[in-house]
């Protein structure tokens, strides 16, 4: 079923892994998207994202998938495109949890955690 999305009202974060492994080099997907209060991608919604973590891992990249973005791939901030944006996540070497938080001006904050175990 198709829906007409509303105005912008928050970040919304996803990652496609729950739990990597506690070795140094795993990593997570975490796809941000702007939604509106029902939870519906804003294509439209373009928000320069800033992400903040502690804990177990680190973000090592960020993307949007627009090949005319300049925008350093390395960093804790990139703009969204269609709505959507990504940042790469990184495991340290030992187990505990990754917080992850993006937040753009005008957006409720989103956040993520992610339990990395050895």
């Amino acid at each position: 079923m198709l829906h007409t999305a509303g105005e912008p009202a928050r970040i919304m974060l996803n990652a496609d892994q729950t739990v990597p492994a506690a070795d140094g080099n795993a990593i997570a997907h975490v796809e941000a998207c702007i939604v509106d209060e029902e939870g519906n991608v804003v294509p439209n919604g373009e928000f320069e994202l800033s992400f903040d973590w502690e804990g177990a891992g680190a973000v090592i990249g960020v993307d949007n998938g627009d090949l005319r973005c300049h925008e350093p791939y390395k960093g804790r901030r990139r703009t969204s495109r269609g709505g959507k944006c990504l940042a790469i996540v990184q495991s340290k070497p030992e187990s505990g949890e990754i917080r992850l938080k993006a937040s753009a001006k005008g957006l409720a904050d989103g956040a993520v955690s992610i339990n990395v175990e050895t």
